[in-house]
């Protein structure tokens, strides 16, 4: 920050379970932070990439213009844009059976807005790949398959709920990669919540978790009052599976707890007949946390299972 640097390289190397513990996990702990482009390079990185992945869900956004990430894919002869869909009957996605078209539909828009970012000659071969499963485990198969010189992934939201809630896509790429791997930081333009620095005592944040079945039908009742109509993003992160985007950009109609069947049910979408909407169920919570500023609006509402959890991040 301080050379006003356009991009900042570490190397790649394997880190066991003990390294995580004590922080050692340098490319991890970078990419996490930093506010510009990171490259983590192997040994075989030795000159410009001719090969390149470009890992996107529904959330990822247009490849920043700058000279640095210009010259890095410069001389690319073949460019894959990868998607892995959630493999539906295991993180019980959406009750709605145009759920499928809807989201190959979303991935077929990511795909023309981030391949015409790169504003690639016509001679570059451009793909999408379509896949289905855990999205770090479908990523570095597909890139040893197709001899991938460059794995290229997107930070999904602020470092500040990477902290509260998941290591994220970027680290579990990082964690097992044998190419090298370009770490773009998300614009805070289009970040799903604000990024709210420990300076600001107005801004700071709190995080409340309740385990008390008795309390959830009340206290997401009366988050669903104060929150309806906000637009959020909903992630899924299943313990299989990794950390998938189900939805974006999609107005928050409310959460209610079902003692019965012991799930919560999470609405986007507009009410009304012929109006559009979303329904996920989270089965057998654990946990419901909430993610606040200091006065009370919401950033985040987050349902934890034993498999994983559900995130909803609130615009702002």
């Amino acid at each position: 920050r301080e050379r006003g640097a356009s991009l900042v390289i570490t190397g790649v190397s394997r880190h066991g379970i003990m390294d995580r513990v004590f922080g050692e996990e340098t490319a991890a702990q970078i990419a996490n932070d930093t506010d510009i482009p990171m490259l983590a390079a192997t040994s075989a990185f030795t000159g410009l990439p001719r090969t390149v992945l470009i890992a996107i869900d529904l959330d990822s956004q247009p490849i920043p213009s700058t000279p640095a990430i210009h010259e890095l894919l410069s001389e690319a002869a073949t460019v894959y844009f990868v998607n892995a869909k959630p493999a539906v009957s295991r993180t019980e996605a959406f009750n709605l059976s145009s759920w499928d078209r809807m989201y190959d539909e979303g991935i077929a828009e990511t795909y023309e807005r981030v391949k015409s970012s790169l504003d690639l000659p016509g001679k570059v071969s451009q793909q999408l790949i379509r896949l289905t499963g855990s999205t770090a485990k479908e990523v570095l198969s597909f890139a040893a398959h197709a001899n991938v010189d460059l794995i290229v992934v997107g930070q999904r939201r602020g470092s500040m709920l990477r902290r509260r809630f998941s290591s994220g896509l970027p680290t579990r790429i990082l964690r097992a990669t044998t190419c090298s791997v370009l770490v773009l930081p998300r614009a805070r333009q289009h970040a799903a919540v604000p990024v709210v620095h420990a300076s600001a005592p107005a801004r700071s944040t709190r995080t409340e978790t309740i385990t008390d079945r008795g309390q959830w039908p009340t206290r997401l009742a009366a988050l669903s009052r104060r929150n309806a109509g906000r637009t959020v993003a909903l992630e899924i992160d299943d313990i299989d599976l990794g950390a998938q985007a189900q939805a974006s950009g999609y107005p928050f109609m409310g959460a209610d707890y079902d003692h019965n069947d012991d799930r919560v049910e999470l609405m986007l979408g507009q009410r009304g007949p012929g109006r559009s909407h979303l329904t996920h169920s989270v089965d057998h919570p654990l946990s419901i946390d909430l993610l606040e500023l200091a006065d009370g609006q919401l950033l985040a509402l987050r349902i934890a299972t034993e498999r994983g959890q559900a995130l909803v991040t609130f615009g702002v």
